[in-house]
């Protein structure tokens, strides 16, 4: 048997509250100028600060802007040096903004975050030992023949636990329209903001979600009405054939 709509899982509907804040967030990057990079990191190694654990299992270093990763392959650190050499490159593309906020800066871009975890293989699976965010944006400067090397300090918490040893270097893809509109990576092309951009997300869902409700409401509706026209219309029958001398089929 059909249920009734009222019990069909359906998601939940976000407030009104959050859709009016959320369309009325500003789009810091429109209007601005957009540009594509491909960026590499190439990880030499790291080495862990003392007074921490070495661990004993196979260990790698992961990448992260956004949705997007890239991981290096596992290694094992030595137990004296306690550090672990890996000697990978590792490229993602980046969308840089530069706008008039942005000209002090010493890149000319407005920043971009990216993320460095390093990450332990265990036998209970993969578990984050230490992490640290890179602002990516003074790097589209550095030419692939020219890296900029650097140590990167990562943390967990307030406590640093190792030092990671990588060489930086971009080169520019291609300009973005500035409505941020890129067919072939809508992703990295994005005109919004990073904070904003899942906010909004919601409430596309949201709209999505209403347009849906309204559709199933309608039709709700229209099964209502012909189950009504069919009560009524088989009562003006069975009336009628009452009257008629004729008892209705």
């Amino acid at each position: 048997p059909r249920l009734p709509f009222s019990v069909l899982q359906r998601p939940t509907r976000m407030p009104s509250s959050l859709l009016a804040a959320a369309r009325a967030r500003p789009r810091p990057h429109i209007g601005s100028e957009q540009l594509k990079y491909q960026y590499f990191v190439t990880v030499h190694g790291l080495t862990f600060l003392p007074g921490g654990t070495c661990p004993s299992s196979n260990l790698s270093v992961l990448w992260t802007r956004g949705s997007k990763t890239a991981i290096t392959q596992e290694a094992a650190a030595d137990a004296q040096s306690r550090s672990a050499i890996f000697g990978q490159t590792l490229t993602l593309i980046c969308t840089l903004f530069r706008s008039p906020s942005a000209a002090s800066s010493s890149s000319g871009f407005s920043e971009k975050l990216c993320g460095f975890a390093l990450i332990r293989h265990g036998s209970r699976g993969a578990q984050t030992l230490a992490k640290c965010k890179v602002d990516m944006a003074p790097f589209a400067s550095a030419p692939p023949s020219a890296p900029l090397r650097r140590t990167l300090t990562l943390s967990k918490g307030s406590a640093a636990i190792a030092k990671l040893d990588v060489s930086i270097s971009s080169r520019l893809q291609k300009e973005l329209p500035r409505d941020g509109n890129d067919p072939s990576d809508r992703s990295d092309a994005s005109s919004l903001s990073s904070c904003g951009s899942s906010l909004l997300d919601d409430v596309a869902y949201a709209d999505d979600l209403d347009g849906e409700l309204s559709e199933r409401s309608g039709e709700r509706a229209g099964e209502r009405r012909s189950s009504r026209d069919g009560v009524s219309l088989g009562a003006s029958r069975g009336a009628a054939a009452a009257d008629g001398g004729v008892s209705a089929s």
